[in-house]
């Protein structure tokens, strides 16, 4: 059944291997999260690196602590032409990045203290430790043309982003009573309040191209709730997969009921998806999961509009929206293809051994 996914109207051909890409380091680590490929062909590698060496793939660079945030460009042809650090003597990572048609870049991750993202431009966390977001935006040449910060109570992290012309649409998760979009200056432009601090509530934003937070929307349980991944559709639509583990979330008007596993309920754990329109509202959505863990980490928007998630499970039996698939294994992948506004399941494949 999953060689269905290679016909009918949202068929991708897989292209031909053309080149393949390793770099060493003389000393240290580096980590690839995530990849974003321009409208010519040139790719750009978000991720993290430490160490004390000064050159990456024979591009000099500068890393300021424990890890920092990194991102490389490759031609169409895989030669590095240019690699970036963010960051400062805390963990900062990237990890997330997209690229939009009028050649912006955006890259998106945490860091934590102090940490500096191009000249004049440095932000600080707060308390020793505290995880903050981070979203920017680069030019072709890796110029940075404007840096923002997500700042709260505790940590937070942009797990997700995706781009078009009119902006950048970020996701991830916070912790504590609040969360603040912030501006060039610094204050705090659009805010999500709660009246009770729960583990990790997931949120979704927008910010205009020229870094102005355009809208916030948040959904709250009482335990932790993530996006892992966005994806742009017609008319300003934005679908966000993730997971959640409250025993209900609330996501606008909609309620999401978690599938418990009595004996463990520890491992209880759905897969979600919501659907908000091109001003945040939540507009529709579908969560799928069984007596395992379930998690949605990836989505694309097919040739016809709709949806198509992919994440694991670990689960013997998954329902979804009154449809049902069965495990193959301990770990297996499922890919769900979703009506364009997100509110019925219209086919589903489970993948494994």
């Amino acid at each position: 059944a999953a060689t269905d996914l290679l016909s009918g109207p949202d068929a991708v051909s897989p292209p031909p291997k053309s080149w393949s890409f390793h770099c060493e380091m003389p000393s240290g680590a580096a980590e690839g999260a995530a990849v974003a490929v321009d409208d010519v062909g040139n790719a750009y590698v978000a991720g993290s690196i430490k160490g004390d060496t000064d050159v990456l793939c024979g591009k000099h660079l500068k890393i300021k602590g424990d890890y920092d945030a990194l991102l490389l460009k490759l031609s169409p042809t895989g030669e590095v032409l240019w690699a970036k650090t963010f960051g400062g003597p805390g963990m900062d990572a990237a990890r997330a990045v997209a690229t939009a048609p009028n050649g912006a870049i955006y890259l998106a991750g945490h860091f934590s203290g102090v940490a500096a993202f191009g000249a004049n431009r440095t932000f600080d966390s707060g308390s020793e430790g505290a995880l903050d977001g981070f979203i920017m935006r680069l030019d072709e040449h890796g110029g940075v043309s404007w840096v923002r910060q997500a700042h709260g109570q505790l940590d937070q992290k942009i797990l997700a982003v995706a781009a078009d012309e009119s902006g950048v649409t970020i996701g991830g998760w916070y912790e504590g009573k609040t969360l603040e979009l912030r501006n060039a200056n610094g204050d705090a432009k659009k805010t999500l309040t709660k009246t009770m601090a729960h583990d990790k509530d997931l949120f979704v934003a927008k910010y205009d191209d020229a870094g102005a937070p355009r809208w916030l929307t948040g959904a709250s349980g009482n335990k932790n709730d993530a996006i892992e991944a966005l994806a742009l559709g017609v008319g300003g639509r934005v679908y966000a997969a993730g997971y959640f583990n409250s025993s209900t979330l609330q996501a606008g008007s909609l309620s999401f009921s978690l599938t418990l596993n009595i004996e463990e309920p520890e491992l209880s754990r759905d897969a979600i998806v919501l659907a908000l329109d091109s001003q945040g509202a939540i507009s529709g959505g579908v969560s799928f999961g069984g007596a395992g863990p379930e998690e949605a980490h990836g989505v694309v928007v097919g040739p016809m509009g709709a949806p198509i998630v992919t994440g694991w499970s670990q689960s013997d039996e998954v329902s979804l929206a009154g449809k049902s698939l069965e495990g193959k294994g301990l770990d297996d992948l499922f890919v769900v293809k979703l009506s364009a506004d997100a509110k019925r399941v219209d086919r589903a494949w489970m993948v494994g051994s």
